[in-house]
């Protein structure tokens, strides 16, 4: 990649008469990257993880410290770290290290128990990881996006949010910063989501692989940041 090509996007121009130029994008990725077979294995690889005194069944712990962890998890954070420098790096022109996993846990709702999740976001983590294991068709739950530009005044106060009705196989990933909660699908069932499962994990650059990356790109770094175009 030409770094220097890409701090150029740091000015906007004009090719035409008149542009309309989107700035800073939140970008929000949704794929279903596996297939059934590979879901149905997952759910069997899981399972000892989640039983009582399970090693995975603790919200403090830490899935990616986990010794012998099944492929097909490993899989799952494998792809998640593809998408997210696939989507997002392109929107950087700094040189930027590798994406690693960070905080990987299970989020567990038990059938007929109630759940909730209140807005909040993930500290320092540039992204957010999350692949849904199970969902339920009825009521699986929104992922409920608010606006992080908190100054913008929308006329329709119905703009400030995006839904994403989740769905079992599905992969999302978003930035640390955005403030989300989640919804019932079907506000008549309430906060009983039924048998669902996911896997979430954070999605941070190390410090000291910041520290490597800028070292081998300090003169093309200087040059991003003077007026010398």
């Amino acid at each position: 990649m030409d770094m220097m090509m890409e701090g150029k996007k740091t000015f906007l121009t004009m090719e035409n008469d008149e542009v309309c130029h989107h700035l800073w994008s939140t970008p929000i990725i949704l794929a279903k990257p596996f297939g059934d077979n590979f879901l149905k294995k997952l759910k069997q690889d899981v399972k000892p993880l989640l039983e009582e005194g399970g090693a995975g069944n603790l919200n403090q712990t830490d899935l990616w410290k986990l010794p012998n962890l099944p492929d097909t998890m490993l899989e799952v954070k494998a792809k998640m770290i593809e998408l997210m420098d696939k989507h997002y790096r392109p929107l950087s022109e700094m040189p930027l290290p590798a994406f690693r996993a960070s905080k990987g846990y299970f989020r567990k709702v038990e059938p007929n128990s109630p759940y909730r999740i209140t807005p909040h976001k993930h500290g320092n983590s540039i992204g957010v990881g999350i692949f849904y294991i199970n969902a339920v068709e009825e009521n699986p739950g929104n992922l409920v996006c608010i606006d992080p530009r908190g100054g913008v005044n929308w006329i329709n106060q119905f703009s400030a949010f995006k839904k994403i009705r989740v769905e079992e196989g599905m992969m999302l990933i978003h930035p640390g910063y955005l403030i989300h909660f989640v919804e019932p699908s079907d506000p008549n069932k309430g906060m009983y989501y039924g048998d669902r499962l996911a896997l979430i994990t954070n999605l941070t650059r190390q410090y000291e692989d910041f520290l490597e990356t800028l070292a081998q790109n300090e003169s093309s770094i200087k040059k991003m940041g003077s007026i010398d175009q």
